[in-house]
């Protein structure tokens, strides 16, 4: 894996363990312990991290899909290319 898509997959991961942690904090008793702001803010933050990331994974599929295509083209001009 490349160092821009190694960090990228460790961006995914570690938000989608941050995630986790939120959603199970919103699901237990605690969250009722906070004012409506702040779970209002809180939820706010679980949509924005979900859509997050929703780019960050698609951005790793593109990535991935780029690469297979840039190794087709690689197979394609070594198979066009005359052995001498």
């Amino acid at each position: 894996m490349t160092d821009f898509k190694t960090r990228l997959q460790q961006e995914r991961d570690t938000l989608a363990t941050n995630l986790d942690k939120l959603k199970a904090f919103l699901d237990t008793g605690q969250a009722n312990n906070l004012s409506d702001r702040a779970k209002a803010l809180l939820v706010r933050q679980q949509y924005a991290q979900q859509d997050l990331l929703y780019i960050l994974d698609q951005r790793l599929q593109l990535l991935d899909v780029e690469a297979e295509q840039a190794a087709a083209a690689e197979r394609a001009l070594q198979a066009a290319t005359p052995v001498e």
